[in-house]
Order: C-alpha cells, then structure tokens, then sequence
C-alpha cells in the first residue's frame, strides 16, 4: 500500500499508544514557543526514541534466541 493511501491514526490514539515520558515530551513541545528551549526538547526526544528502539530490538533479539536455542538440541536414545 503505498504512503499516501495508508491511514494515519488519530493524534489521541497515536498519543496514546507512546510511553508516558514521550507524551510529556510531545506535549512540551507543543506548548513551547522558544525556538532553544524546542531544541533541546528535540534532543531528548530523539535520545527517549533511540533508547526505546534499542531495547525493543533487545527484547526481540532475546525471544528469537529463545526460539532457536531450544530446536538446537538433539535427542539422544
């Protein structure tokens, strides 16, 4: 499906479905209306996804070696 045909969940959805210190961070920035304070708010938004991608990629690496360590095993008589 091509970009411009999918659709976007609402803002309160969206909103809603990201951790608490992410919402407080979209919701600061939203209210801000000095271009510095925007930035380092932008930073620490970039470091709180970053670190929120690192470890879903973490707990997903974890459950494939879950997954694949058990079928390693070979049965013996």
């Amino acid at each position: 499906m091509s970009r411009s045909k999918r659709q976007h969940p609402l803002p309160e959805q969206t909103a809603e479905a990201l951790p608490p210190d992410l919402r407080l961070l979209l919701d600061e920035i939203e209210k801000e209306a000095v271009p510095e304070k925007l930035l380092v708010l932008a930073m620490k938004l970039q470091t709180a996804l970053a670190e929120k991608r690192r470890s879903e990629e973490a707990a997903q690496g974890a459950r494939a070696k879950t997954r694949t360590g058990a079928g390693n095993w070979v049965k013996q008589p």
